[in-house]
């Protein structure tokens, strides 16, 4: 019984690393993760690019203006919950 609550502490902690680390490099790199869902947004409503990627970062729950740390522990909040965030694919939060 001991291994298997200590697999599970285990499987708890990497899960949290793999998470937090996702999460960081996802956000720190160069350009903005909304902006191919805003190019398909000013396509299709055919309207200018900036006004798509403020609709964007409203549907994929981005606020620009947050620090990180805020964003995070929104983020860890939200999958608990099971709201891994915006699909691209179904076109809806899942």
């Amino acid at each position: 019984m001991k291994f298997i609550l200590n697999r599970l502490i285990y499987l708890l902690f990497v899960l949290f690393i793999a998470i937090s680390g996702i999460f960081f490099l996802i956000n720190k790199m160069p350009g903005d993760p909304a902006y191919g869902l805003a190019v398909s947004i000013s396509q299709q409503r055919n309207m200018d690019i900036n006004k798509a990627l403020e609709i964007a970062h409203q549907m994929m729950g981005i606020d620009t203006g947050e620090p990180l740390f805020i964003r995070y522990v929104k983020f860890l909040n939200q999958f608990i919950r099971g709201n891994i965030g915006y699909s691209t694919y179904y076109q809806t939060t899942r």
